[in-house]
């Protein structure tokens, strides 16, 4: 049985480094983000501050903050207190005493990233916010997220041979959670996660990730979803924002651009392989979208 939303995971190559978890003593201000890349903490003791976009919350124990366009913030014992850069602090760490490694009111703080590709945008990564914040996730016992955020820190703690692949392993599982639980947490009517959970939307879903090679089109589609063409049509483009059939271009792309970089396939096999009748049509649908063409980009190892 197809799981697109574990095919999206793999085929953007996702990869996750979770950097510590460590205490930071008040007085401390720690100015984050503005990468490339998703940015996470999770508070696993105390409380601190989130700055970000000029407002202020406060972050408690058990909650998880998601940054997914790494967007700029500081975390803080309190507000208004002039920041270090998160690379200072990285460098810092090196040090006998690191900064914030005494004082008062400690907060103990998993920090991290993750990273995947975004030159083809698919729309679970379009459809999320600048911001997630998870409150209380902690105390949700019989959460996955609870007993991954537990198997992270045992892992940092004990630093066994092998353990920074594991805690980056589940670090990706995070994110998985991470998203599920926002959509739960928000009830949102909209979303790639909000059609998979419309039993008639997963199976058109489900059936371009299973057949995309296949010549698919609308009727087809909607005969898997058991809908009228014009029905699956609207309820595909309200729920995710592009239609049916500009969601398989879409996947059909991603999948193209993951087999040129990992695999040796020719480019004829390639454009076989997603669902084009010939190279002539997956390159020029793929330069459309990447700027490049395949065979271009299969040499440089990325978009120009």
């Amino acid at each position: 049985m197809t799981d697109p939303l574990s095919e999206v995971m793999k085929r953007v190559q996702l990869e996750a480094c979770v950097y510590f978890e460590r205490e930071f003593h008040a007085p401390f201000a720690i100015a984050m983000g503005g990468k490339a890349f998703a940015q996470f903490h999770a508070v696993t003791g105390g409380s601190c501050v989130l700055e970000y976009r000029g407002e202020t919350r406060e972050v408690r124990t058990g909650e998880v903050l998601l940054f997914p366009r790494g967007a700029a913030h500081v975390l803080t014992d309190t507000p208004g207190r002039p920041p270090v850069s998160g690379e200072a602090l990285m460098k810092s760490l090196a040090d006998p005493e690191p900064l914030f490694s005494t004082g008062q009111r400690p907060a103990r703080i998993i920090c991290g990233h993750f990273a995947y590709s975004s030159e083809v945008a698919h729309p679970l990564f379009d459809g999320l916010p600048d911001f997630v914040h998870l409150r209380s996730a902690r105390g949700r016992q019989q959460s996955s997220l609870f007993v991954l955020l537990d198997q992270i820190i045992l892992e940092l703690a004990d630093a066994e041979p092998g353990f920074q692949l594991i805690v980056d392993r589940h670090a990706e599982a995070l994110l998985v959670r991470i998203i599920r639980e926002h959509y739960r947490d928000n009830g949102a009517d909209s979303g790639f996660l909000r059609a998979l959970a419309d039993a008639r939307l997963a199976k058109a879903v489900s059936h371009i990730h299973s057949d995309y090679a296949a010549s698919l089109d609308l009727p087809s589609l909607a005969r898997s979803a058991g809908m009228s063409r014009s029905a699956l049509s609207k309820a595909f483009k309200e729920t995710v924002a592009v239609s049916p059939i500009e969601y398989l271009s879409t996947w059909r792309i991603i999948v193209g651009r993951d087999l040129l970089l990992r695999t040796r396939l020719s480019l004829p096999e390639v454009a076989e392989r997603v669902g084009y009748g010939s190279e002539v049509s997956f390159s020029r649908a793929f330069k459309r979208r990447l700027g490049v063409s395949p065979a271009v980009y299969r040499r440089s190892g990325s978009s120009a």
